[in-house]
Parts: structure tokens; C-alpha cells; sequence
């Protein structure tokens, strides 16, 4: 489902969707809550990545309810930033509620459910106690109504005799949210790729991964990096206004992950740099990730830069450009000055900040 951008310069997928529960982990990132999801940091590269290399990012809800009463009161507040930047919509043509599973696969998903619990013992548990224990969340959950005793049927007492030493209430909300993502697949349709939270990657026998589909570049650990580095305000508001000016710049010059795809090294690193400089950050060559960064460029070994944690492909980008330098570059990068080992990029406005 490829769309070509009216300039003929963009190539990008149509629309994707994303799930609340992805928000809320997001939202983990941004309060010093008692609780955390462990995945957070995946949960933001996912979803700002979603979010800037589409068109269009769709968000199922779990009930014809909570579509029509939606509004900032029952979504994760990096999603009503992000709803109200116009970068994410309500998907309002039907809900989870509106799908029913059949036996068998309520029996498959009860198995594949059960063998990660199993491996993934720690997580789950620090996962629910977040989603329960948190006040900003339980406001929100308000309207959701799924997490209740009443559900507790056949279905429960399988997943307790198979994972006793998991809390009763910490076991039920992990296998609904498991089982939702089914249900979300069913309603977003087949031709729109449904990047899920990793507790429900495993609901699917092959789960679409931004990191498989978007190979050349991620905004979305590089802004991770830039918030872990304190060059960035850890603010939901300023990193979705951040995310809108990205995917509005990446349509502008292609430089979409998708357009990437088609472009050579030199004319990916000049497209990147020069999208960093009229998005006015500040971009850190550091050493330890220089070198690495350098040779993926230089070997063209793009498709393994997203899959290093917390190594961007600018970092190498920017030290082959250092390293090569010789006072002419083409464009915007030309107005780059090398200090130091560092490329600093001129214009930092107020939304960043160092101290995090």
C-alpha cells in the first residue's frame, strides 16, 4: 500500500496503526511514576516512527463507547498531543468490541499467551503493575471497562493453572491486552500494517516491526537519544511538536525511511543533515559510536543501523562528514561548522533544553 506524494519526491505507506497501550508506555518515559513499562523506550521509537514515515496513523479503540465519547480525558496524554498536532486519528468505523473470536482461536492465543508469560515472568508483572497502579492511568481506563471480574470464565482458570505465581488481577488485564491485539488486527484490515506493543507481539504468528519495514533510519531512537543525552525536554508536548515538524520536513525533502530506500549513502546523508538543520537540532558526534556509524555508511550497511540500540545513523553520517570535510558541502550542510569533534547546528530554540 505505497502512496506517492503529490511532488513526487515522498514515497510513503498510506496509513499504519498504533494501539493505546503503546501510548501509555510512552507516557512511562515522561513521569516519575512508582511503576514503569519495561518496554518504554521501544514503545517511543514505535511509535514516533510510525508516526512520521505515514501518511495517515490510525488508533482503534476497544468499544463503540469509547469511540463516541473519546477525548483527552480517556487517551494517553502523548497520544492527545500527538491527536491534536493532527499526527494521530481516531479510528471510528468499529472496535474491538465488534469482533468475536472463535474457539480455536481463543485456544491459540491461550497458548501462545501462556509460553512467553512464561519467559517473560518479570516484565509482565512490572508491566500491570504500571497499568494498575497508576493513577494517571486508571483515570483514563475509566471508560474502558474490559478489565473486570465478570470476564473471569474458562478462559482464566486455564491461564491460572498454567501460571499460578502471577497475581490473579496482573494476569487477567495481561491476557486481555494480549488477546486485544487480535481483535485490533481484525478491525485496522490487512492492508494496514499494525505496529503493536511488544506484550502483544506475540498474539501474531509473524508481528509487522517498524525495524523490519523501516530499515534505512529511525527519528525515533534518534530523538530517544537526544531526550537521554538532556538535548531534548523530556515533555510530552514538545517531543509531538517535535515529531509533527519532523514528518512535515520529511515530506518536504523525501526523506522519509521509505524514501531512503531508494536513495545511495551520499544522497541519504545529505537528505538527513538536511532535514537536522532546518529542524534546528542539536546533533553530538560522539566516539564510541563515530567509528561504527562510519562504517555502516561506508559499506552501505544501512539496514543494520536501526537494530544498534541507541546508535544513529546521523552520528556517522556526521563523522564521515567531519572526517572528509573540506570546506565546501553541498546545500545546508555547508553552513555546518565542525568544532571540536562535534557538529553543532545552528538555531536551538526554546523547546530544548539540557536538563532534561
Amino acid at each position: 500500500m505505497l502512496l506517492n506524494d503529490k511532488r513526487g519526491s515522498e514515497l510513503a505507506f498510506a496509513r499504519a496503526a498504533v494501539d493505546t497501550t503503546t501510548g501509555h508506555g510512552v507516557d512511562a518515559i515522561f513521569f516519575d511514576d512508582e511503576y514503569a513499562d519495561p518496554w518504554a523506550d521501544r514503545c517511543f521509537v514505535l511509535l514516533f516512527d510510525t508516526i512520521i514515515n505515514h501518511e495517515t496513523v490510525v488508533l482503534p479503540l476497544w468499544s463503540s463507547a469509547a469511540i463516541a465519547n473519546v477525548d483527552d480525558a480517556t487517551l494517553p496524554i502523548i497520544m492527545r498531543e500527538a491527536r491534536r498536532s493532527g499526527a494521530l486519528e481516531i479510528l471510528s468505523t468499529s472496535s474491538a468490541d465488534d469482533i468475536s473470536l472463535t474457539a480455536e482461536q481463543v485456544d491459540r492465543l491461550i497458548i501462545q499467551f501462556v509460553s512467553w508469560a512464561l519467559a517473560e515472568k518479570k516484565a509482565i508483572r512490572a508491566w500491570a503493575r504500571y497499568h494498575l497502579h497508576t493513577k494517571r492511568i486508571q483515570t483514563v481506563r475509566r471508560s474502558a471497562g474490559p478489565w473486570t471480574a465478570e470476564g473471569r470464565t474458562t478462559e482464566f482458570h486455564r491461564l491460572q493453572a498454567a501460571l499460578p505465581d502471577l497475581p490473579a488481577d496482573e494476569l487477567w488485564f495481561a491476557y486481555q491486552t494480549f488477546v486485544r491485539a487480535a481483535q485490533y488486527f481484525d478491525v485496522v484490515g490487512e492492508s494496514t500494517p499494525y505496529f503493536v506493543h511488544p506484550i502483544r507481539e506475540r498474539a501474531f504468528e509473524d508481528p509487522v516491526s517498524p525495524n523490519r519495514t523501516l530499515l534505512s533510519w529511525s527519528w525515533g531512537r534518534y530523538l530517544l537519544r537526544l531526550m537521554q543525552d538532556g538535548e531534548m525536554r523530556r515533555h510530552p508536548g514538545v517531543v509531538a511538536e517535535t515529531v509533527c515538524r519532523i514528518r512535515e520536513l520529511t515530506r518536504e525533502h523525501g526523506a522519509s525511511a521509505y524514501s531512503l530506500e531508494l536513495l545511495s549513502p551520499k544522497a541519504r546523508s545529505e537528505r538527513l543533515l538536511d532535514v537536522a538543520v532546518r529542524a534546528r537540532f542539536p546533533v553530538s558526534l560522539q566516539t564510541q559510536t563515530r567509528d561504527l556509524m562510519a562504517g555502516a555508511l561506508e559499506g552501505g550497511a544501512l539496514a543494520a543501523a536501526p537494530f544498534k540500540p541507541m546508535v544513529t545513523y546521523v552520528l556517522g553520517m556526521g563523522a564521515v562528514l567531519a572526517r572528509r570535510w573540506k570546506g565546501g558541502l553541498p546545500g545546508t550542510v555547508a553552513r555546518i561548522p565542525f568544532i571540536k569533534g562535534k557538529v553543532e547546528l545552528p538555531g536551538q530554540e526554546a523547546g530544548w533544553s539540557r536538563s532534561g
